[in-house]
């Protein structure tokens, strides 16, 4: 059997729900703006998050908050299978405010967890949202959830970008995410930072968790999702989200998310 790649939205929980099935891609270093909360049903993947490497296997649970930078290589000939929920950060406040009237906002101790109940709970969350169910037990398996994880697994978040300390860097972080629609070179970022370019790409990439590039590239595909999310067209996308073309759009999306724009735009339609 192929490969097949699929993306439902649940608009009434603001939730998405992806699937990847008979996969083989790699996936480089990014980070996302939102929760992501999956599972491996088949495969092997070497996982790097927050400067650790995990062996993700069958059953094991992958909870990644905004900002941690990971990414994953196939390991073994078998391909992967895969599903995950996405959940907005406003999403989840909401959700945890419901369930244990928190307000600080989740972080998790560990990127990789072995739990059969919170695997078997994703799963059937998962299912609901991916057969377009509107039976109230979508919500409660979500509460449920992420009250278990909170109670076992939960933090305090810390966004990776603070940066507390490095004023430098965090100058270089907010110049990207201001003027990430205009072309920006290593000399540019430098001079924002007043170091060397060399010595910028070292403690960029020990900081943030990946080289200056590619944290643009992040921050460019995070910007087209919240703009195909509003209906924006595909080509107006590219331009107002710093890519050349729609082709650069569309290869960079899939490399770090896994699905093409157009899927993704038709997903909310």
């Amino acid at each position: 059997m192929g490969e097949s790649r699929a993306i439902v939205y649940d608009s009434e929980l603001k939730l998405e729900a992806y699937r990847f099935r008979g996969i083989r891609q790699e996936f480089p270093k990014h980070s996302h703006e939102h929760y992501v909360i999956g599972f491996v049903e088949r495969s092997r993947r070497m996982l790097f998050c927050r400067g650790e490497e995990s062996c993700v296997v069958p059953g094991d649970v992958l909870l990644l908050a905004p900002g941690d930078s990971h990414g994953c290589r196939q390991v073994g000939e078998e391909p992967l299978d895969y599903r995950c929920i996405n959940v907005k950060t406003e999403v989840m406040s909401g959700a945890l405010t419901n369930v244990s009237e928190r307000t600080i906002p989740l972080g998790f101790r560990h990127n990789v967890i072995s739990d059969p109940a919170i695997a078997a709970e994703l799963r059937a969350l998962h299912g609901l949202i991916s057969n377009g169910s509107a039976d109230m037990s979508r919500e409660e398996l979500f509460l449920s959830l992420l009250s278990r994880l909170g109670r076992l697994f939960g933090r305090s978040f810390r966004p990776p970008s603070s940066l507390a300390g490095f004023s430098r860097l965090r100058d270089v972080v907010d110049f990207m995410e201001a003027h990430y629609s205009e072309p920006i070179t290593l000399d540019t970022l430098g001079k924002v930072a007043g170091l060397s370019k060399y010595h910028l790409v070292r403690s960029f990439s020990s900081l943030i968790g990946m080289p200056p590039h590619r944290y643009l590239e992040t921050v460019r595909v995070n910007r087209a999702r919240s703009f195909l999310e509003r209906g924006m067209p595909l080509a107006e996308v590219a331009c107002s989200a710093g890519f050349s073309d729609q082709s650069h759009l569309t290869n960079c999306f899939k490399k770090i998310l896994g699905i093409t724009p157009k899927r993704y735009f038709m997903s909310f339609g």
